[in-house]
């Protein structure tokens, strides 16, 4: 069982994220900020993190890049899950270090679920 951090200010996107995690046996732990959810992050890094780009405040990019700056949280796996479709972000995401990119609405659970899978198998101990 992973725990999975869901960083997303639409409360309805996080809460979905949350009981479908917990259908493929995932704990999702959700936060609105992402100041927020930096501080939990470095206080006890999640397995995963699922992180939206358009967040008030401090953006999902914004996020990564200060995860990416610390040297424990360098390998973490990053998936991007958001609405904004615009090249340039997924761009800017892919270059901080992000393993992977879905957008909203376009994006099936299935895939998703596959992915976020795919992405733990590799990042935690056999």
């Amino acid at each position: 069982m992973a725990t999975v951090l869901i960083v997303d200010d639409h409360e309805t996107t996080a809460t979905a994220l949350q009981r479908l995690l917990r259908i493929s046996g995932h704990i999702g732990i959700c936060f609105d900020s992402g100041a927020r959810a930096l501080r939990s992050i470095f206080e006890s890094p999640p397995d995963l993190v699922l992180l939206d780009v358009m967040m008030p405040g401090m953006t999902g990019l914004e996020v990564l890049r200060a995860l990416r700056s610390d040297p424990r949280l360098r390998s973490l796996p990053v998936l991007i899950y958001t609405a904004a479709e615009e090249p340039s972000y997924r761009e800017e995401a892919f270059r901080l270090g992000a393993q992977d990119f879905c957008i909203k609405g376009e994006t099936k659970w299935s895939v998703l679920e596959q992915k976020i899978s795919h992405h733990l198998a590799d990042s935690l101990p056999a």
